[in-house]
């Protein structure tokens, strides 16, 4: 899922990890069930990681995570947690072939620490 990596920015502090791909929309809740069942507590337990947020807009999926640096990133290779939730979502077979990762740093801004609740 590390296909077409691309880094943007200079080093910071703090770095976005956006993984984007498209999904069959009729399989959408099967995709967030996943996402929120098994993808955001091993993610959001991974050293390093400051936070994990699912968008979908149409047929587009993308998932953003914020990491203390690029070093918390590249252990996600080498993680057998990370790489279950990788082989499970890809065996949801919802997805489409072509995912994209991008790296951000972070250059400012803010997160409220109480997010809106999602109405499903």
């Amino acid at each position: 899922v590390e296909r077409g990596v691309k880094k943007v920015g200079r080093r910071s502090n703090m770095i976005a990890r956006i993984w984007q791909t498209s999904f069959d929309r009729s399989q959408k809740q099967r995709l967030m069930d996943y996402s929120n069942r098994a993808s955001l507590p091993i993610l959001s337990s991974r050293p390093g990681n400051r936070g994990v947020f699912f968008y979908s807009r149409g047929d587009q999926f993308s998932v953003l995570t914020l990491w203390d640096d690029e070093h918390s990133i590249e252990q996600l290779k080498h993680d057998p947690a990370y790489e279950r939730i990788v082989s499970g979502i890809l065996a949801l077979g919802v997805l489409g072939e072509e995912q994209t990762v991008e790296l951000y740093e972070y250059e400012g801004g803010i997160v409220p620490l109480q997010l809106p609740d999602h109405q499903a």
